[in-house]
């Protein structure tokens, strides 16, 4: 399932809220293989793809600072896991790209450009 809408009705999304939404969705219906799963457990996979600098998931076997993880776990191939909490849009730290780049690339998002 990918999400349909105007282009910038993304745009009026806090980065947060994307994440607990189309990402969430996104890994939960399949859009990331395991060995890609099991490097969003990493520190630096998730810098590099997401511009974050905690792990974007976390297994629900590990140890998660909860102050950094969203209490609602997702389920991915029936492991309940823990979504990162961390995203931000400060000027010098703007995750928001990094994200959107990954929906796009794996095939969550289908922007209506408003043409026919």
């Amino acid at each position: 399932m990918s999400w349909h809408a105007p282009i910038d009705a993304l745009s009026k999304l806090k980065i947060g809220k994307i994440a607990q939404t189309l990402l969430r969705e996104a890994l939960e219906s399949g859009k990331a293989d395991d060995e890609e799963i099991n490097l969003m457990c990493t520190k630096d996979y998730s810098k590099s793809q997401f511009g974050i600098d905690f792990p974007a998931s976390c297994l629900g076997s590990e140890e998660c600072d909860s102050a950094r993880y969203y209490t609602k776990p997702l389920v991915i191939r029936g492991i309940q896991c823990r979504l990162c909490s961390q995203w931000f849009e400060a000027p010098a730290n703007k995750d928001r790209p990094f994200l959107i780049a990954w929906l796009e690339k794996h095939g969550a998002l289908d922007f209506d450009k408003g043409e026919d």
